[in-house]
């Protein structure tokens, strides 16, 4: 039997003062899962927070709330 992957999808629209210790909080949860920040065209440092946790981030040009992002 073929092992599940699992990914995590974290929509964030300007978490940068949040959005670390999210992902940590998930990478601290023993869940084998890879981990993908959408960041729905955030005006702060959403991203470059993501990334410096080690996780997937892609950035969206403009905000397109959460059912977009996902």
């Amino acid at each position: 039997m073929p092992q599940k992957k699992i990914l995590i999808i974290v929509p964030a629209y300007n978490e940068g003062h949040q959005i670390k210790k999210t992902v940590e909080e998930i990478l601290s949860s023993g869940i084998a899962a890879k981990i993908l920040v959408v960041n729905d065209g955030s005006r702060d440092e959403t991203a470059r927070q993501a990334k410096t946790s080690g996780v997937h981030v892609v950035s969206l040009p403009f905000n397109t709330g959460i059912g977009g992002a996902v």
